[in-house]
């Protein structure tokens, strides 16, 4: 007899159907993929079935891990040039629009012109913080869990001779402490080219 698992009666990912086509980019900006599950929540308590199908995640080294996310990561850091553009033209737009309005020798439909490009920029701003920082915790998340799933799967192999001198400590601090880094690291792992390019820009 075969115990089936729980993940086998998911629904397939709603995040990768609407990622699967440019045509379903609404999807994804508006966040309408995941309003079947949230439907489901409002009726009734959620249970396993009723969640998306995540990929299996198989990592053993850290040329493994690499392979696994860096497409994540390098779509996640395309998202956020945008934002640092529209991030940088804000202060740019409000400092026209002042002087605009101190100079009455400029055209006045040029302060209107630099009022909509004020509110364009924090719109966009506003569509791409979320889905930021959405991918980020995600792909956090994914190299936490398979990264514990890792340690289990190593514990689980050692002798008995080995077991002993290895401490529950030593394995709670690695599980919450050291594994708990690399979901620290989304955050800024971005930064590192990021914080750069705006103080050359600017």
């Amino acid at each position: 007899m075969t115990v089936k698992n729980s993940s086998d009666h998911r629904k397939p990912n709603a995040l990768d159907w609407a990622e699967s086509s440019w045509l379903r980019w609404i999807h994804v900006a508006f966040w309408t993929w995941i309003n079947p599950i949230l439907t489901i929540g409002h009726k009734q308590q959620l249970t396993e079935d009723d969640l998306f199908e995540e990929k299996n995640i198989h990592m053993d080294t850290w040329k493994v891990l690499i392979k696994t996310f860096w497409k994540n990561w390098l779509f996640s850091g395309l998202i956020l040039l945008p934002y640092i553009a529209a991030k940088i033209a804000q202060p740019l737009f409000l400092k026209e629009i002042i002087l605009t309005i101190n100079d009455n020798s400029r055209p006045s439909h040029a302060g209107y012109l630099y009022a909509c490009g004020l509110g364009l920029s924090a719109v966009v701003q506003a569509l791409i913080h979320q889905q930021y920082f959405f991918r980020i915790t995600r792909i956090g998340s994914h190299a936490r869990i398979g990264l514990s799933s890792i340690i289990y799967k190593r514990l689980l192999s050692l002798p008995i001779s080995s077991m002993i001198k290895t401490t529950t400590g030593h394995i709670v601090n690695l599980i919450l402490n050291d594994v708990g880094k690399f979901e620290e690291l989304r955050i800024s792992i971005h930064q590192i080219w990021a914080a750069p390019l705006e103080a050359i820009i600017v």
